[in-house]
């Protein structure tokens, strides 16, 4: 999938560089929304704790509320860290759909 340079920049800073959340842990979010989206792609195995936020986040994230981030904190993740984590699953949500609508264009005009 080709990808604009300015989203380019946007996953590299977000998940190719140091932060509050693991480098690992963003990459698996990531990985697992764009897997969400239809990608088919191998994801890392989400921590059992994490699951329902990130099912939240990719299938229904206008029904996230205050008690989904107190629970994580409630485990131990500071906002800093669910900030990161929510913004690798947006962004791995709208990469897949992304790349799912550019290949059902590609399929489309052959």
């Amino acid at each position: 999938m080709s990808l604009p340079t300015n989203v380019k920049r946007v996953l590299d800073s977000i998940l190719g560089h140091a932060g509050f959340l693991s480098q690992t842990k963003r990459q698996s979010v990531f990985d697992f929304a764009q897997a969400a989206a239809g990608i088919s792609i191998e994801h890392e195995a989400i921590p059992a704790e994490l699951l329902p936020f990130v099912e939240k986040v990719v299938q229904s994230p206008y029904k996230v509320v205050d008690r989904d981030i107190e629970q994580l904190k409630a485990i131990g993740y500071n906002e800093d860290e669910i900030f990161e984590m929510t913004i690798a699953l947006a962004l791995g949500a709208g990469t897949g759909r992304l790349a799912l609508t550019q290949r059902l264009i590609e399929e489309n005009e052959q």
